[in-house]
């Protein structure tokens, strides 16, 4: 099944699940994984826009904002620890929603990753490339703390973000203080990093044999 067709069968899905969750309890508790997954097709949206209109300027305007936007796409697997709030439908059955609509931000992450790592390989040495995509998978698990713990959003970096950026300070100077922080991240960051590897590199490789 190509890529394509697997995140819209898995987008559908996820509709499904949630759209007979709220018919059968009348709850809308979970209509925000709905506002999630949109944020984790923001940077889908980004870089298949720029694999299609490629130039130089355009990459590195929108790398940021890409940048930006991307922990939102593994974030929604940090949703599961809402499980067994407000449910009508029992555990296994949020669990089930959760993961589906979870799977479809890890879906999106990968492909948005590989479309911009073919990219920026265009202009940049192939291993410094790998390089940075490994550092950028521990900047997204520091970025899916924030969200999650902190409450931070993406779009906070331009409404608040003198506060943001003093959070941040705050847990770069004081690491064992806030040692919760970068476990959470370096656990986080290294799955994302394996991933690259397993599936982005590895699936490079193959296209070309």
């Amino acid at each position: 099944m190509k890529t394509n067709t697997k995140i819209l069968v898995l987008t559908v899905l996820s509709f499904l699940l949630l759209k007979y969750r709220i018919h059968t309890t009348q709850s809308y508790f979970y209509l925000f994984l709905i506002w999630n997954l949109f944020l984790a097709f923001v940077p889908l949206g980004l870089s298949t826009y720029l694999s299609q209109n490629i130039n130089k300027y355009s990459v590195f305007a929108i790398f940021p904002i890409w940048l930006l936007f991307l922990p939102n796409a593994p974030y929604i697997f940090t949703d599961l620890i809402h499980l067994g709030k407000y449910s009508k439908m029992g555990f296994w059955y949020d669990l089930v929603l959760i993961s589906s609509f979870a799977s479809t931000g890890m879906l999106a992450y990968f492909i948005t990753v590989k479309q911009m790592y073919v990219i920026l390989k265009q202009y940049l040495k192939p291993k410094n490339v790998q390089l940075l995509f490994v550092f950028i998978a521990f900047l997204n698990g520091f970025g899916i703390y924030l969200g999650r713990f902190l409450r931070w959003n993406s779009w906070d970096i331009i409404h608040k973000p003198n506060k943001l950026f003093l959070e941040i300070f705050t847990r770069l100077r004081h690491p064992i203080v806030h040692i919760n922080s970068w476990l959470f991240t370096v656990a986080f960051g290294s799955i994302l990093a394996l991933g690259f590897w397993r599936i982005v590199i590895q699936e490079l490789k193959n296209e070309k044999l």
